[in-house]
């Protein structure tokens, strides 16, 4: 089923469910569907946006690899954010460093004494 319809399309759509068509110019949008995480994830592979990482070998929770619609959107997003946090700042430097350090420098900086994750694991 398509996700964006024409006007005529949708009016009728919305005729058969007794909902009123939204969006500009009466076009029915995502945004008016249910949608979960399932639809979006099979939407980005088909279109070949990402993958799950390994995902032939049951894959990795939270890794992805990029396809090569993938790598331009997020080197798209990656320049506008670049363009607007750094460049376009006087008071901002651009740096580009390993995350990967010795331990001596995670316990220097504070990150061992006061580091916290509170993400949860949301599986609805």
């Amino acid at each position: 089923a398509r996700r964006l319809v024409r006007r005529g399309a949708a009016t009728e759509a919305a005729a058969a469910t007794d909902a009123a068509p939204s969006g500009p110019s009466g076009l029915k949008t995502i945004l008016d569907a249910k949608v979960d995480m399932n639809d979006i994830v099979s939407l980005c592979k088909r279109r070949g946006f990402v993958y799950p990482s390994s995902e032939i070998y049951s894959g990795f929770a939270g890794f992805f690899d990029y396809g090569p619609l993938g790598v331009e959107l997020r080197n798209n997003i990656k320049k506008a954010w670049w363009a607007d946090m750094v460049q376009r700042r006087d008071d901002v430097v651009g740096l580009d460093s390993s995350i990967i350090a010795s331990p001596k420098i995670w316990e220097a900086s504070g990150h061992l004494a006061g580091f916290s994750d509170p993400m949860g694991d949301c599986r609805e």
